[in-house]
């Protein structure tokens, strides 16, 4: 059986607002120590990507290896992506701009713990 932990919007790198320019990225790291599965949801105002990594236990590095495939945001359109975890204890979310600048709409993280 596992249980749902109250959903996150992210609210320092990648808060709602937050421009970027056509080709840069924010990054923000999270910690998900416990959790079995995580779904990200976001939004942006122009065409980006949106990537969920597996950090090392130093919380600095991204992993390689294990992580979902990127996601494409096109211009105003939600999307998700979900990361299933085997005991990692941080995540890092980035967005990566296309070709044009914008804005970050959200980042609305979910936690799903296994009991």
């Amino acid at each position: 059986m596992s249980r749902a932990r109250p959903p996150y919007t992210l609210t320092r790198n990648l808060k709602a607002t937050t421009a970027l320019l056509a080709a840069a990225s924010a990054k923000e790291v999270l910690p998900v120590l416990g959790i079995r599965k995580v779904r990200v949801r976001a939004k942006t105002s122009a065409a980006a990507t949106l990537k969920v990594r597996a950090v090392r236990p130093d919380s600095a590095t991204a992993t390689v290896s294990g992580n979902p495939v990127d996601v494409a945001l096109a211009a105003n359109t939600e999307n998700v992506i979900e990361m299933t975890l085997c005991g990692e204890a941080f995540i890092e979310v980035e967005i990566l701009m296309g070709v044009g600048n914008g804005t970050v709409t959200y980042v609305d993280v979910f936690f799903e713990t296994a009991d």
